[in-house]
C-alpha cells in the first residue's frame, strides 16, 4: 500500500458494500479422471467400483473425486453420483444403473 493513498482500513470501507457472504457448502478439493466404462458398467477407483448407467459401455466419462463423493458426468451432464467408500473390493451400485 505503500504506493496507494488512503489506507488499508479506508480502502476495506469503501468495498465492503461488494462483498457477498462465504457459500454455506465449504470447498471441497476435486481430483478429475476420465475413463471409459468397460462392459460391466462398473468404474474401479482405488479398491472400489461404481456404477455407471448402461447406456455409457464403452464410453468415456468424467468422474469428479473428492473426499466424501464419486460423481461421473458425460457430455456435460452429471449422469451418477455415489458416496465414496473406503472399502476395499465393495462393489457400490445404483439399481438405477442397472440393464433392464
Amino acid at each position: 500500500f505503500t504506493k496507494m493513498t488512503g489506507s488499508r482500513t479506508e480502502r476495506f470501507q469503501t468495498e465492503r458494500a461488494h462483498l457477498r457472504p462465504l457459500p454455506e457448502v465449504p470447498f471441497s478439493y476435486g481430483r478429475w479422471l476420465s475413463l471409459k466404462v468397460p462392459p460391466n458398467y462398473h468404474l474401479t477407483i482405488g479398491e472400489v467400483s461404481y456404477s455407471v448407467p448402461y447406456v455409457l459401455v464403452g464410453k468415456t466419462v468424467e468422474v469428479r473425486i473428492t473426499e466424501g463423493l464419486v460423481e461421473i458426468f458425460h457430455a456435460g451432464q452429471r449422469v451418477g453420483s455415489h458416496q465414496r467408500s473406503y472399502q476395499t473390493g465393495e462393489v457400490v451400485t445404483d439399481v438405477a444403473h442397472l440393464h433392464p
